[in-house]
């Protein structure tokens, strides 16, 4: 289950939005494959899907984000012509992930079945959003909550409302 919502937050020709992302995923055997194409590691930015790991059973992905646009530059005719049109944005986000691992087919010491393992994963940063020629580009930095900073630059848009 996915659910997506864009509010805006001002009332402006370009507004000011606030947008959510969160997607639930229940399975009693999730193959890792389904696990690594569902993007867990693209979803919590800052993570490389070693990070993130694979093979859940359950899961509960989510993404907030506040996004303010950029207006072009005025002054300088050379930052006009390379900047282009009115499409850029400064992006606040946050993510987060929370999903369970099989039981291992082990019994624990105590002589009772292992019990799943939770996982919890998040992440803040800032990014920055802008069109070249058609072509949306995106450029991340990350902190995670391991203490890991990351940088990281992607091609395709952030998610949107259909």
């Amino acid at each position: 289950i996915i659910s997506r919502q864009i509010f805006p937050l001002t009332n402006q020709k370009r507004p000011v939005t606030l947008a959510f992302r969160h997607a639930l995923t229940a399975s009693t055997n999730l193959p890792r494959h389904k696990s690594r194409a569902m993007g867990y590691a693209a979803s919590v930015r800052g993570y490389t899907y070693s990070d993130v790991g694979s093979g859940y059973q359950n899961s509960l992905v989510g993404t907030a984000e506040v996004r303010f646009p950029i207006e072009k530059p005025t002054g300088i005719k050379v930052l006009r012509t390379v900047w282009g049109g009115n499409d850029a944005n400064v992006v606040v986000f946050g993510d987060w992930l929370w999903a369970s691992t099989p039981p291992q087919q082990q019994v624990d010491l105590r002589g009772g079945a292992a019990s799943a393992d939770l996982i919890k994963k998040r992440s803040v940063g800032l990014g920055l959003r802008k069109k070249v020629s058609g072509i949306p580009l995106k450029y991340d930095v990350t902190y995670t909550k391991d203490g890991k900073w990351k940088t990281s630059v992607g091609i395709g848009h952030d998610f949107d409302v259909y």
